[in-house]
């Protein structure tokens, strides 16, 4: 019997609905564990029911996993490209494999998902299911790691960003 082990992280707008929704893909019979890290932010000032204790250890936080974004409209696109900012990644995570990829692939640049996940395929130790691939790439871009603009088919097509080069400069190759 094979084992794998898939890492997810996500972080910006509602992380724990993207998280609930992978996790709600994964065959309950095949996981043998769950691992989950959850960081999160509190005002300074604690209210009656927390001590400042409790305040300093939950402070300055994100939280990990990864989802298929889907397709969406326009409009949500545009409020979306508001919501970018400048974010990091973790060495070991399936945003550093992707980013590795679309970095590898930027002789092709601008490539569609489907060339990463191939690229990955033939070219990395690991597997990655098409809905982290697109996980990946979703949040990938709300960090401004990688940019995405639509080709004639209104398929996306990503790019690494300066940001995303000195990112993996960072973390190092998978």
């Amino acid at each position: 019997m094979s084992h794998g082990k898939t890492s997810h992280e996500f972080s910006g707008a509602k992380p724990k609905e993207r998280a609930m929704a992978i996790l709600s893909t994964y065959d309950e019979e095949v996981v043998d564990k769950i691992r989950i890290e959850i960081e999160e932010s509190f005002d300074d000032i604690p209210n009656e029911n927390t001590t400042e204790e409790d305040t300093e250890d939950k402070s300055d936080t994100e939280e990990f996993f990864e989802v298929d974004s889907g397709s969406e409209e326009e409009e949500e696109e545009e409020e979306e490209e508001e919501e970018r900012y400048l974010g990091e990644i973790s060495s070991g995570t399936n945003h550093q494999t992707v980013l590795y990829a679309i970095q590898n692939l930027d002789h092709e640049a601008p490539v569609e998902a489907s060339r990463i996940e191939e690229w990955i395929s033939n070219n990395m130790d690991k597997e990655l299911k098409r809905g982290s691939v697109f996980g990946s790439l979703h949040d990938l871009y709300e960090r401004r790691l990688i940019d995405r603009e639509k080709n004639d088919q209104n398929n996306n097509m990503y790019q690494i960003t300066v940001h995303g080069d000195d990112q993996l400069q960072t973390v190092g190759e998978p």
